[in-house]
């Protein structure tokens, strides 16, 4: 479990920290052995850690007057503050446990600036709960064309590092492809040679749900076939597929799928990918 523990006695400018592997603590209930309004005491500005990094967010304002209270936050930790007597200590303490959020990384297959692609990985990614979502562009790593000559002439480029680097960040990952000449698009495929001349284990075998769409009434269903077998051979965890046709009839920015088949099939889709990330 990706967590760390803070110890803060009833005096605000005591603060013990101690590694999560000091405790065991389930995230559940635990009772009280004296009234919850001895523990009302404000925390204000108190960073909190999440596998030894600092989270660049601050929670203001703790007030411990309930039993358990549990709160999400907005960047990417959950937070449970468990309020208990320890005989390690003369005084009562309180234990914030963070657990650190599954990270989801989601981009359109295409350089296109107005990618339609990236515009349906994107909405689907934010319709997932309780995830910290980052969306790339991948013409941040526009590489010279992958070639064996290149690569022993200069070696892998920096930005295909960096693009690998950056997969080695996330927990799952949306993908929406697009589809040019029936295959992927170059700008993909350039990518994805890069990458995987690092490594053979490109996705780490992390749960990915698959998309495309195109204006066409195909949605892209030639080259989501060829990803679809290509990535499954490699990675056991693929959810599952989506493919919406008609781009500009079947989708608004603000309310998603129009039409209500196709949306029943992506809900169920999203609803079985959350429960795998």
């Amino acid at each position: 479990m990706d967590c760390c523990c803070l110890l803060f006695s009833l005096f605000p400018f005591s603060l013990i920290p101690f590694p999560s592997s000091l405790f065991t603590l389930p995230f559940s209930l635990i009772p009280l052995p004296f009234p919850s309004s001895l523990f009302t005491l404000p925390f204000s500005l108190f960073p909190l850690l999440c596998s030894q990094t600092a989270i660049p967010r601050i929670y203001t304002e703790f007030h411990i007057d309930e039993r358990t209270v549990e709160s999400f936050s907005p960047n990417s930790c959950l937070v449970t503050r468990i309020p208990l007597i320890t005989s390690l200590f003369p005084t009562p303490i309180i234990i914030f446990v963070a657990k650190k959020m599954k990270k989801l990384i989601a981009f359109g297959a295409s350089n296109s600036k107005n990618s339609i692609n990236k515009q349906l990985a994107s909405y689907v990614a934010n319709t997932l709960e309780n995830v910290e979502i980052e969306i790339l562009d991948l013409n941040d790593y526009e590489m010279p064309i992958y070639g064996i000559d290149k690569e022993k002439e200069s070696g892998v480029p920096e930005l295909a590092q960096a693009f690998k680097a950056k997969l080695d960040t996330a927990d799952a990952f949306i993908i929406s492809f697009a589809e040019h000449n029936g295959a992927y698009t170059a700008a993909y495929k350039n990518i994805y040679h890069w990458v995987s001349r690092i490594t053979k284990d490109v996705w780490n075998n992390n749960p990915m749900l698959l998309l495309s769409t195109s204006p066409g009434g195909r949605g892209g269903k030639g080259v989501m076939d060829i990803a679809f077998g290509a990535i499954s051979f490699s990675n056991n965890n693929v959810v599952g597929k989506f493919s919406l046709p008609k781009f500009g009839e079947n989708f608004d920015p603000e309310n998603g799928i129009k039409d209500a088949d196709l949306r029943s099939e992506l809900n169920d889709l999203v609803a079985k990918f959350q429960s795998k990330i």
